[in-house]
């Protein structure tokens, strides 16, 4: 009996704290495909729904609410791809036409937030107008400087060229690096960036009035513009919360252990390229828990029992096929990362909606979308990956087979498309990847049932 109180209480008290997302950028001179690819473990409480929108390209004007109660314009959209996870705050994710996408990590900041700041909405507009990475970072700058933020956070955003870490610190006050192109970077739910040099605009971004700033609060010394980061402004760099999945990524990809103790390199080099099978592995990595609590609860897996969806973004350009999505509407431990191009947009239901509906529709489930939750995307796999999560390599070689199948799929599929992009048919190219996307979703979910 008293074990059974213990194990309840580990579980509680696990579940509360640890909310382990991870994010990996991979550099396009460093992947196989010469595109930027994104990888993301997105871990939350509870069992929100997730859902899949397209979103088409519109252009006008609406003035609308943030939840801070202040007036927002929005000016139009392209199209755009979002997974919303609904009820929860710092969870949606987009990639819009252009290839720019968003994730995010909560982070704990040295400096105070700002309890009124921008929240939900920051990443969305940052990529409803954006048409680079980099722009995407200023966008989100902007909104920041003019709102505040609530807490320390890194926004990443990435597009076919480039990936940027935005560290957010609280309040107005941010800095973003570039990953190096030839460079994978590895990021638990801690600040990253290591010695930074505020002179150089080609790799480092950051807020108005940064460096005084930094000084007035005694961050900083007067005229310091060189520095490390992370060891200045993060709250748990080194807790092994974070560092011990650091290791647990950095000795999948490279076959050792990392030989040095933090703070660790914000990015490393491989003596190889990185395929999106590669990150599969990382995101699934957790321990076999067998009954053993520590294990069970392992501070190093980078799969956890919180983990909501996991995904790999390949970016190689804005092309019919260039942009796809390895989604696993699970855990990735017992899910199988199913292809989803962004040719296949209408393979989802359109958002034509204002705004002003977002909030409403996000943070209230309707009567409708109950009625809808058998049918929804993360529905049956999430069912499936519950029931595997004490045995999870029950069907692992399933999915394995599974996923060799798509791969040979869009192989054959991207050839194709390609085909009919030299003649110049480019909506029966698109056809091409919805139907391939469209067969992957059903055959994956035919499997979890």
């Amino acid at each position: 009996m008293k074990k059974g109180i213990l194990f309840l209480l580990s579980f509680l008290l696990f579940y509360r704290l640890a909310m382990p997302c991870f994010t990996i950028v991979v550099g396009r001179e460093a992947s196989r495909n010469g595109g930027v690819l994104l990888a993301h473990n997105e871990d939350e409480r509870g069992d929100p729904p997730l859902k899949i929108w397209w979103v088409p390209a519109r252009k006008g004007l609406e003035r609308f609410k943030l939840l801070n109660g202040a007036q927002e314009l929005w000016r139009g959209n392209p199209e755009m791809l979002w997974l919303e996870m609904k009820q929860k705050y710092f969870s949606d994710f987009f990639v819009n036409s252009y290839g720019v996408a968003v994730v995010s990590n909560a982070c704990q900041s040295r400096v105070p937030g700002d309890r009124d700041g921008i929240r939900y909405f920051l990443r969305r507009l940052a990529v409803e107008r954006a048409r680079s990475a980099r722009e995407a970072v200023l966008k989100a700058g902007e909104l920041i400087e003019k709102y505040g933020y609530p807490e320390g956070r890194t926004l990443t955003f990435v597009d076919p060229r480039e990936g940027w870490l935005m560290h957010i610190l609280g309040g107005k006050h941010w800095l973003a690096w570039r990953v190096p192109d030839d460079a994978v970077a590895l990021l638990p739910n801690n600040f990253t960036a290591g010695e930074v040099d505020l002179r150089d605009r080609e790799n480092i971004m950051h807020s108005r009035g940064f460096l005084s700033f930094a000084v007035k609060n005694g961050y900083l010394q007067k005229g310091e513009v060189r520095f490390h980061f992370s060891q200045t402004f993060s709250a748990n760099y080194h807790r092994e919360y974070n560092t011990g999945r650091w290791r647990s990524a950095y000795k999948i990809l490279t076959g050792k252990d990392y030989p040095g103790a933090p703070p660790f390199p914000p990015y490393i080099r491989l003596g190889y390229k990185v395929a999106a099978k590669n990150l599969f592995e990382v995101l699934r990595q957790r321990p076999q828990p067998g009954l053993d609590i520590p294990s069970l609860f392992s501070i190093r897996s980078i799969c956890y029992y919180t983990t909501k969806d996991s995904f790999v973004l390949s970016l190689k350009g804005t092309r019919p096929g260039d942009i796809l999505l390895w989604l696993s509407p699970a855990r990735p431990d017992a899910s199988p990362y199913i292809p989803i191009y962004f040719a296949a947009r209408r393979l989802f239901p359109p958002w034509r909606e204002t705004h002003s509906r977002i909030l409403r529709e996000h943070f209230l489930i309707s009567p409708k979308l109950r009625r809808e939750i058998p049918y929804l995307l993360y529905y049956p796999f999430r069912t499936h990956a519950d029931l595997r999560y004490l045995n999870p390599g029950a069907d692992g070689d399933r999915w394995k087979r599974l996923e060799a199948a798509f791969f040979r799929l869009t192989r054959q599929g991207e050839e194709r498309a390609r085909e009919m992009l030299k003649k110049g048919l480019v909506k029966e190219a698109e056809e091409v990847l919805l139907h391939l996307s469209g067969g992957a979703l059903e055959m994956a979910r035919i499997q979890a049932k």
